[in-house]
């Protein structure tokens, strides 16, 4: 029933999103040297995260273990770079290049059972915060 309702989002994306605080670990590029970075939004296909920018490791494909926040549960997934914000952060590296902090749009490639386990939390997160806002504003 979830994933019904959030497959039926269909304005701009395939469900909802979510506002999140919790991290992720990534591995990109080819030294499978995994890295930390905050999850700042879930969704049904993805999230968004961020993290200072490494121009050694940036690559379009990354393996991700995912941390669902309250929940003792991690998912793990391929995920496909969809876009990337660079801000300067201030400072170089140790090469003279300037540093940056990246914020990343991940669509994330997932098991059966993780899929339907994130198109769940994504929803009943969702419509809590829905009826929160309508209890607060009516």
């Amino acid at each position: 029933m979830h994933a019904k309702r959030c497959n039926d989002w269909l304005i701009r994306r395939r469900g909802p999103r979510i506002p999140v605080e919790t991290m992720c670990s990534v591995v990109a590029g080819a030294s499978n040297k995994q890295r930390h970075a905050s999850v700042l939004e879930l969704s049904c296909d993805g999230l968004r995260l961020e993290r200072p920018f490494d121009p050694q490791h940036a690559s379009r494909t990354v393996s991700l273990e995912i941390e669902i926040p309250q929940l003792d549960e991690i998912i793990q997934a391929r995920g496909h770079v969809r876009f990337a914000r660079l801000t300067p952060m201030g400072g170089t590296h140790p090469d003279g290049s300037p540093r940056f902090w990246c914020q990343a749009g991940i669509a994330v490639d997932l098991t059966a059972r993780d899929r339907r386990f994130l198109y769940e939390y994504v929803g009943d997160h969702h419509e809590m915060m829905q009826s929160d806002y309508y209890s607060i504003h009516w």
